[in-house]
């Protein structure tokens, strides 16, 4: 179980590096940790993390999103050059009021933001 009301939105770099140093259990700090379907894909499907490691952290919850509203939003806020999981990732958070866990180039981004800040 989760500390508190810990949740965010998960980008594909943290949970291949969690995998490859078997340390997935660092996630149960969130409470919910929300992983769109490009990063289910570019995880599970290419290979790089078993689907059974991902099924067996309970915290998990997987969204499948509109494609057309996931486009709308890159343009509204010029992240057009973004992979399609760190896409998906920052329109889930701004969808779901939540942060970004991302150790990738991806824009920061807080809840409580109307575009993505620069990584710091």
């Amino acid at each position: 179980m989760g500390v508190g009301d810990m949740k965010a939105v998960s980008d594909s770099g943290p949970l291949i590096h969690l995998a490859e140093i078997q340390a997935f259990s660092l996630l149960s700090i969130f409470q919910v940790l929300h992983i769109p379907d490009a990063v289910w894909n570019e995880t599970v499907e290419y290979g790089r993390i078993s689907k059974q490691s991902l099924l067996e952290f309970n915290q998990m919850q997987r969204h499948t999103l509109v494609q057309n509203e996931v486009t709308i939003f890159l343009k509204e806020h010029g992240l057009s050059e973004l992979h399609l999981g760190e896409s998906e990732g920052l329109y889930l958070c701004k969808s779901l009021e939540t942060s970004l866990f991302s150790g990738s180039h991806a824009p920061a981004w807080e809840p409580s933001m109307d575009a993505p800040a620069s990584r710091v």
